[in-house]
């Protein structure tokens, strides 16, 4: 499936731009920390991302817009802020640890390695590493 709109912070963008370059982006803040960002007015965002939206409908409408090439097994590592969390992460089945605060998640099937990396931050986030 092409991704053909990507709205976040310039960080998103950043490690998104490798996987989707066809897509239109929307950086509407930009981090500072883990738990602040300037963000842009509401009305803003909506407005940007609605003209976004439009021209990405447009692009894939064409065929403007590449699917994404991801070899496969996917490895997706993961870093945490703690070993705790690194802990925490692999009680999510297919979540191997392979250093302190770091685990992995390999895999075939794009969606799966997708579910297990929801679980990771949610689980991890609930533990206390918000």
């Amino acid at each position: 499936m092409p991704i053909a709109l990507v709205s976040g912070d310039q960080v998103t963008r950043t490690e998104t731009e490798p996987f989707a370059p066809d897509a239109e982006y929307v950086v509407v803040k930009e981090s500072i920390t883990r738990f602040s960002a300037l963000n842009l007015h509401p009305e803003e965002s909506r407005d940007r991302i609605r003209a976004a939206a439009q021209r990405a409908v447009e692009a894939v409408a064409a065929g403007r817009v590449r699917t994404p090439a991801i070899a496969s097994p996917v490895r997706l590592e993961l870093d945490h802020q703690t070993a705790d969390m690194a802990e925490v992460a692999t009680w999510v089945g297919g979540v191997e640890r392979v250093s302190e605060r770091t685990v992995v998640i390999v895999g075939d099937d794009l969606e799966e390695v997708f579910r297990r990396f929801v679980a990771v931050n949610y689980i991890t986030r609930q533990a206390g590493g918000r």
